[in-house]
């Protein structure tokens, strides 16, 4: 990647690395089960989630408010959040 073989030279790193990250996660959207691209989609969408996750709780719980009530099982699961996702998004579109 420092060698700009993966990328134009020209782009910045973060740039690069959060339009890979936004590709793997719609792989594991919407891509097929079992395949190459939706297992490592999967993996890339799980560790964002526990990244942001953590960093939600870390922010809240310096602010002095309660976390107890944060559904962790989402960062183990990703599909979970992912449907969590589709049920909020069909009821927004309903709401239209």
């Amino acid at each position: 990647m420092a060698t700009g073989k993966l990328c134009k030279p020209n782009i910045p790193f973060q740039l690069f690395v959060s339009a890979f990250r936004r590709k793997k996660i719609l792989d594991a959207m919407v891509g097929r089960e079992h395949t190459k691209s939706k297992v490592e989609g999967e993996k890339i969408l799980k560790a964002y989630i526990k990244q942001i996750m953590f960093r939600k709780i870390k922010d809240l719980a310096e602010k002095g408010e309660d976390v107890s009530n944060f559904n962790l099982q989402m960062i183990e699961d990703p599909k979970l959040l992912i449907r969590d996702l589709k049920i909020k998004a069909s009821n927004a579109i309903k709401k239209e």
